[in-house]
C-alpha cells in the first residue's frame, strides 16, 4: 500500500527524449504529464487503487510500458474523543474499598491507558480494552486517576480526578446496661453502650425474641425504649460509618413484674368489736407479692409495724382499744395497699375476787387452862386481810364481837374459872370474809 505523494520510476528507453505519464483509477489510466525525467510525483488519495503506465517518446517513435496498479494505504483514523470518568465521581468521599473505576467509551478509541495512584500525577497502571478497572484500595486514602483513549490516529486524555476511600469499619460496641441476664429491670430503664471510635451512628435493635428488629438509628450512646412489665427483651447495637458496620453481641434482660394485687384483709374485719386480745391480723395472699408491710396502730393513719413474707401478724393489743390497720403488698415492680380497717378489742374482764386466807389463832391455845382473866388474844395474819373482827364469849354458839382491828391481837377480860370461846374473822374490801376455826 502506498500513501501520500507517490514517486513513480519510469522505464528508460535508450533513445527516448521524453515520457508520457498515464495515471488514474481506471484500468486505462489517463495521460497526466509529459516529462523528460524518469520520476513523476503525484498526489494520491488514501485507500484507493491506481493504474499507471509510461510511454517513451522520441522524434520518430513511441514505446509504452505495461499498465501497473497499486493501492494506497487507508486514511489514519481521527484522534479519539476524551474519555469521561464516571465513577467514582471527582471529589467523592467514603468510597467503598471494592469500588471499580469506570468511564464512558471514547469515540474512535481502540484501547485505554489507565493512570492511577496516590500522587496528584498518577502513574501508568495498565492498557485496557474495557471501560472499567477494579484496583486494590486502602481505607481512608485519597487516590488520583485518569484515562487516555488511544487509536492509530493518536490519543486523548481525560482530566485527572480524585476520590477518598471510606475509613475502616468501627469496632463492636460494648453493652453497658442492662447487662445480659439481669432481672427486675425498671420500665423506665435506658439501654446504654460504650462509644466506638470511628462510629458515625448506632443502630439499636430490640425485641422479645432473639431475632430483634431495628428500633432506632442515633448518634448518642443511650436509647430509652417502651418496656412492658414481666417481659424478657433481647437487644444489640450496630456501630456504623461509611466504611461499614459492626454489631455487639445480643444481650437479654427481664423487666420487673407487674405490681402485686391489693391484699384482702380477712381478720379482724372492718368494724369488728370485742376482738380478743390475742387475735392475729390475717389477710389473703396477693398475686406476685414477695413481701408485705403491715401498718398498725391507734391512729387512723397507722405507722409501719413490721415487714413480713407471711400473711399474718400478731400485735400486742390492749383491751377496749380501737385499732387501725392496713397491709401493703410489695415486689420489685411496685406496691399495692389494702384499705384501712378498724376494730375494737374486748373490754377487760372484771377482776377476780382474790382469795382471803383464814387467820390462825396463836394464843391462848385451844383448850388452854390457867389463862389470866385479862389476856391478849393473838392470831396469825391472814393473806389479803385488811381488818379483823374478834368474837368471844362463854357459849360456842353465841359469841359476841369484842373488837375490830387491823392488828393481829386484841385484849379480852373475863371472870375467873370460866371457859371462854373465841374466833377471828378476817375481812378485806374485795374478798369474802374468812374466819378462823
Amino acid at each position: 500500500a502506498v500513501t501520500g505523494v507517490q514517486t513513480c520510476a519510469l522505464p528508460i528507453l535508450g533513445s527516448a527524449t521524453s515520457y508520457d505519464v498515464f495515471v488514474g483509477t481506471s484500468q486505462d489510466p489517463s495521460f497526466v504529464a509529459n516529462i523528460s525525467g524518469t520520476t513523476y510525483n503525484t498526489s494520491l488519495n488514501a485507500g484507493t487503487t491506481y493504474y499507471w503506465r509510461v510511454a517513451a517518446r522520441n522524434s520518430s517513435t513511441t514505446s509504452s510500458s505495461p499498465v501497473y496498479s497499486f493501492k494506497t494505504a487507508p486514511a489514519a483514523p481521527a484522534v479519539p474523543s476524551a474519555p469521561v470518568l464516571t465513577a467514582p465521581s471527582n471529589g467523592a468521599t467514603a468510597v467503598s474499598l471494592g469500588t471499580s473505576l469506570t468511564w464512558n467509551a471514547a469515540s474512535g478509541a481502540s484501547s485505554y491507558d489507565l493512570y492511577f495512584g496516590t500522587s496528584a500525577s498518577p502513574a501508568f497502571i495498565a492498557t485496557l480494552n474495557a471501560t472499567s478497572f477494579t484496583p486494590t484500595l486502602a481505607a481512608n486514602t485519597t487516590y488520583y486517576w485518569k484515562v487516555v483513549a488511544k487509536n492509530a490516529g493518536g490519543s486523548t486524555a481525560s482530566g485527572i480526578a480524585s476520590f477518598s476511600t471510606a475509613p475502616p469499619a468501627p469496632g463492636a460496641p460494648s453493652i453497658v446496661s442492662p447487662v445480659s441476664g439481669v432481672t427486675n429491670v425498671g420500665l423506665n430503664a435506658a439501654l446504654t453502650w460504650n462509644a466506638v471510635t470511628g462510629a458515625d451512628t448506632y443502630d439499636v435493635y430490640i425485641g422479645t425474641t432473639p431475632s430483634v428488629s431495628l428500633a432506632a438509628t442515633m448518634t448518642a450512646t443511650t436509647y430509652s425504649p417502651t418496656l412492658v412489665a414481666g417481659t424478657r427483651y433481647y437487644w444489640r447495637v450496630v456501630a456504623r460509618n461509611s466504611g461499614g458496620s459492626t454489631s455487639s453481641a445480643t444481650a437479654n434482660f427481664t423487666t420487673v413484674p407487674l405490681p402485686p394485687s391489693a391484699p384482702a384483709l380477712t381478720s379482724p374485719l372492718n368494724g369488728d368489736t370485742s376482738v380478743a386480745l390475742g387475735a392475729p391480723l390475717v389477710w389473703g395472699a396477693s398475686s406476685n407479692a414477695t413481701s408485705y408491710d403491715v401498718y398498725f396502730g391507734t391512729s387512723a393513719n397507722p405507722p409501719l409495724a413490721t415487714s413480713t413474707t407471711s400473711n399474718t401478724f400478731s400485735p400486742s393489743l390492749l383491751s377496749a382499744t380501737t385499732y387501725y390497720w392496713r397491709v401493703v403488698a410489695k415486689n420489685a415492680g411496685g406496691m399495692t395497699s389494702s384499705s384501712t380497717y378498724t376494730f375494737k378489742t374486748a373490754a377487760a374482764p372484771a377482776p377476780a375476787t382474790p382469795a382471803l386466807g383464814a387467820p390462825t389463832p396463836i394464843y391462848p391455845a385451844n383448850n388452854a387452862t390457867g389463862v389470866a382473866t385479862a389476856t391478849t388474844l393473838i392470831w396469825q395474819s391472814a393473806p389479803g386481810a385488811t381488818v379483823y373482827d374478834v368474837y368471844a364469849g362463854t357459849s360456842a354458839t353465841n359469841l359476841a364481837r369484842i373488837s375490830t382491828t387491823a392488828r393481829t391481837s386484841a385484849v379480852y377480860v373475863t371472870t375467873a374459872n370460866t371457859r371462854v370461846y373465841w374466833k377471828v374473822v378476817a375481812r378485806s374490801s374485795t374478798a369474802a370474809n374468812s374466819a378462823s376455826g
